[in-house]
């Protein structure tokens, strides 16, 4: 009898042995699959295209820099291919947008067709309005057009970084060069 009940709780244990197995191999299995039903948090494209919206209707257009503090990383570096690559940081970047504002009072920057993936806005833009009375007073109240692509890295709803190309300042203003004082490029 004692070997029928030894074979009995041998048995016993091991079927309780494998439904524990079985239980914990099962929670294990969801958590993974909950784990991975949820995808990482997909960029929000439409609030990118927003950031980007704000860059060139209140900061590049109108000059507001409180705009700017809002939507420029701290890290934010842009680089303007048409300026020798020199890299501006969101300092260098304010000061071009309020000496833009200053040197043409009624500057416009329309957005003319954006594209958006991920963290990725890429625009093409269009500048225009007339030459104030600054450094270049000969031609004082002449239009100016200006055209140009550029491709934002938004991060965490803040431009982290702005690669530009744009049409040659100097070719749009009629003059030999148009250089930026180093200066403002940080």
């Amino acid at each position: 009898m004692s070997s029928k009940r030894t074979m009995l709780q041998r048995i016993v244990f091991v079927v309780m042995a494998l439904a524990m197995v079985m239980a914990l191999s099962s929670a294990s299995l969801l958590a993974s699959s909950e784990e991975m039903a949820a995808p990482p948090e997909a960029p929000d494209v439409a609030a990118n295209k927003q950031v980007a919206e704000t860059y060139f209707g209140q900061v590049l257009s109108q000059g507001d820099l409180a705009a700017a503090d809002t939507i420029l990383a701290p890290t934010f570096e842009r680089l303007d291919r048409s300026q020798d690559g020199m890299a501006l940081g969101p300092n260098g970047t304010t000061f071009l947008a309020a000496y833009y504002k200053y040197a043409v009072p009624d500057l416009s920057y329309t957005v003319d067709a954006m594209a958006a993936e991920g963290d990725q806005v890429a625009v093409c833009w269009t500048a225009n309005g007339q030459v104030g009375n600054y450094a270049l007073a000969a031609h004082s109240g002449e239009p100016v057009t200006w055209t140009g692509m550029s491709f934002l890295t938004i991060e965490d709803g803040k431009i982290a970084e702005e690669l530009t190309n744009l049409e040659n300042m100097a070719t749009v203003l009629g003059v030999d060069e148009v250089r930026f004082a180093p200066s403002y490029y940080n």
